[in-house]
């Protein structure tokens, strides 16, 4: 199973390097705690249905307009939207496999940043670098 499009998109106000910076660490929480490939939105450039998930920050959602937009979009299209200040507080139990190919992870689990997504730490390294220039040939091939 390959995932080309990440399953969450991370929404907040960007327009700073703190604001960016706490963007980032939510996509990490999501990626890390729930399992989902996780992107953070900079910019408006986005198609909120082309993700199953969008996470907000409820603390700056409405400190830019490209945030309000994506936020109001995703509302507007019956989407699951989920505060991040209300997501569950309860870590999730880690699986020592890759749930991909089935490798098994020695290491502790860690989300990793490839590009502008972070991936689950469910998935070993090989598939994640696969599923990332996967995704890069996609964008190639539709600009």
């Amino acid at each position: 199973m390959t995932h080309t499009t990440p399953h969450v998109l991370v929404v907040g106000d960007v327009t700073t390097p703190a604001g960016l910076i706490r963007m980032h660490s939510i996509a990490h929480e999501v990626a890390d705690r729930y399992q989902w490939p996780a992107v953070v939105a900079v910019g408006r450039d986005y198609r909120v249905t082309d993700y199953a998930v969008v996470v907000f920050d409820d603390a700056t959602i409405l400190g830019s307009v490209d945030s309000t937009v994506l936020w109001v979009e995703a509302c507007d299209a019956d989407m699951p939207v989920l505060e991040f200040g209300e997501l569950e507080e309860e870590g999730i139990d880690f699986v020592s496999t890759c749930g991909w190919c089935g490798e098994v992870n020695d290491d502790e689990p860690e989300p990793v940043r490839i590009g502008d997504v972070f991936y689950p730490s469910e998935f070993c390294g090989d598939c994640i670098e696969g599923a990332y220039a996967e995704s890069r040939q996609s964008e190639l091939a539709a600009a």
